[in-house]
């Protein structure tokens, strides 16, 4: 089984090294990690790694009846652990969640990740005033664009320690974050030094 260190899970998952530690120290998001010694870190199963990719709309969680915390949801869903509390401060999209305490925090039932809708999530917060219906959905639409833009252009930074051109990004980008990260992954392990990168990444992505 293919196994991958913190920066490359942050790569892959389009987090911070530091969020993926914390997630680590919390042991509830990876729970194959391991810790093989200080000058190996932690080696994080790819199963590990999948399973928090970004859910469809109709995916169910795997037991309906299951309660999950704001980190699990915030990992299903993409979000962060800030936009999951104001979602549950706002009660439109979980309905059914509730807080014993504040040690234990809040507890969001399965049933509530099945039954949202995502197309009613709370919208972005923008100073500029909407001049028709189609706006608002618009301008988030834009704002996710250039959230892949960015993240494509920084992992290709990161990889390369060279700026992509714009033909580059948009090819990274219409692929997808994910396959994206694979990609860049792939050419940074590979063992010959890659001395047409433009090349070697549309390869592939061509031969997939």
């Amino acid at each position: 089984m293919k196994h991958y260190t913190v920066k490359e899970a942050a790569i892959l998952l389009s987090k911070s090294e530091e969020t993926i530690r914390r997630w680590l120290r919390k042991g509830d998001v990876f729970p194959n990690a391991q810790y093989n010694s200080d000058k190996e870190g932690w080696k994080i199963p790819a199963a590990d790694i999948f399973l928090l990719s970004k859910p469809t709309i109709n995916e169910q969680p795997k037991t309906n009846n299951q309660t999950l915390t704001v980190s699990q949801v915030a990992s299903r869903l993409g979000k962060s652990e800030e936009t999951i509390k104001r979602w549950l401060r706002s009660g439109q999209q979980f309905p059914n969640a509730y807080k014993n305490s504040d040690v234990q925090g809040w507890r969001i039932p399965g049933n509530d990740l099945t039954n949202m809708n995502f197309k009613q999530a709370p919208p972005l917060q923008s100073p500029v005033i909407s001049q028709s219906p189609s706006e608002p959905y618009t301008n988030v639409i834009h704002q996710e664009i250039n959230q892949n833009r960015d993240l494509v252009t920084l992992a290709y930074k990161t990889v390369t320690l060279s700026s992509p051109t714009e033909d580059m990004i948009a090819l990274l980008s219409q692929v997808g974050n994910q396959r994206c990260m694979e990609v860049l992954l792939i050419m940074q392990q590979s063992r010959l030094k890659v001395r047409n990168v433009d090349g070697f990444i549309k390869k592939a992505i061509r031969e997939n």
